[in-house]
């Protein structure tokens, strides 16, 4: 039976940041406690019926690192309990800075967790101001050193660009700061204004200085060139990795495989059919222990919808789409419906089929909208 992958989310933040349009929230100390013992039921109630090893595990949110030890500890405990893992499962955990003191980083290297990513989005402390971000640039030096001294050999950083009155030469210099720290893994994107945020306030009132689509460009760019520089290679348009430290819980959304999701909101795919959680926290901690109740489908099985997800998914992989696998599993439309679109594309340089892989060239990443809207 093919595995499965496993998010957990924990909506819990100190702060919530400006340009952040998660489920996430500042809470109360009882609150969280009863949502970590309301994930616990969950996971009891999935693993009845999940026969399936799990390959990845994701806790992510909000900020997993504002709950206490002994509440991770007893998440774990659960998920050790009830679940079963494959021994090379890969089990990661997202901290803030500021959040991770060193009884946690301590914890993190004694417990089944293996891999750490942290959001530090800047080395410039105005830029995190702006973004509402709760940490300095030292803070997070400090928690970068605090996980390397309690032996965590492998970190995620995420960074972000595009920033309002970001210069390229500030995010040059990011990119050189944080290179130069060796984390095994960087994921580095362009800032998205969401709708109902305060960022998205400010933009309608004109109030950001953002760089222009040429700047942006640029910037990505100069990310790649950096960061290969630096021994990265790049593996997903906005993520890249020191080799075998590509991560394979992100890989299962970019693959097509199926993948569960516990907590408030949190979305499954389960053999091409979509559900996402309730976001009403009352109604989960009351009743989280009850599947179908908490869940709600949200795309019922679709190989149309399949097909265009799979597409505009793997061709973010630098590896992009094995084209005879495609056809075969989805009856050879790239021979019928997408022939004339598909030749358009390798037409105007923005694809190539190399060695039986469909891929964007690096012109087709700077316009990767536009080619994945041809083929929805």
């Amino acid at each position: 039976m093919n595995p499965y992958s496993l998010y957990i989310h924990i909506p819990f933040c100190a702060q919530k940041c400006a340009y952040c349009d998660f489920l996430s929230f500042a809470t109360d100390s009882t609150t969280k406690q009863d949502y970590v013992e309301s994930l616990c039921y969950e996971i009891q109630a999935y693993s009845v019926g999940l026969k399936a090893p799990i390959q990845t595990v994701f806790i992510g949110g909000g900020t997993p690192s504002v709950l206490t030890v002994d509440q991770l500890q007893q998440l774990f405990a659960t998920i050790q309990q009830y679940i079963t893992l494959q021994n090379d499962a890969e089990i990661s955990i997202e901290v803030n800075p500021g959040t991770v003191t060193e009884e946690l980083a301590n914890w993190i290297q004694q417990s089944p967790i293996n891999r750490v990513s942290i959001g530090l989005q800047s080395t410039h402390n105005s830029h995190l101001k702006a973004l509402g971000r709760i940490h300095t640039y030292e803070e997070f030096l400090e928690t970068y050193a605090r996980l390397r001294k309690a032996g965590i050999e492998n970190i995620n950083i995420d960074l972000m660009f595009g920033l309002s009155n970001q210069t390229i030469e500030e995010w040059r210099r990011t990119l050189f700061d944080v290179g130069r720290l060796e984390p095994e893994h960087i994921s580095a994107y362009g800032l998205i204004i969401e709708e109902d945020t305060p960022f998205y306030e400010k933009y309608e009132k004109g109030l950001f200085n953002l760089p222009s689509e040429e700047i942006e460009r640029d910037m990505y760019h100069l990310t790649r060139q950096v960061l290969e520089e630096k021994g990265y290679h790049r593996y997903e348009i906005s993520n890249f990795a020191k080799e075998g430290f590509e991560c394979q819980h992100n890989l299962t959304y970019w693959t097509d495989k199926n993948y569960i999701g516990i907590g408030l909101g949190a979305a499954s795919y389960i053999n091409g059919t979509r559900y996402s959680n309730t976001s009403d926290m009352a109604k989960y901690l009351e009743r989280s222990s009850h599947i179908d109740e908490i869940r709600c489908l949200t795309d019922p099985p679709s190989k149309k919808r399949r097909m265009e997800e799979r597409i505009f998914l793997g061709l973010r992989l630098d590896q992009g789409i094995h084209l005879e696998t495609f056809n075969k599993n989805f009856d050879h439309p790239f021979d019928g419906q997408w022939k004339e679109v598909l030749e358009k594309m390798i037409g105007e340089g923005l694809l190539v089929i190399d060695k039986g892989y469909l891929k964007l060239t690096e012109r087709g990443i700077d316009v990767s909208n536009y080619v994945f809207t041809a083929f929805l």
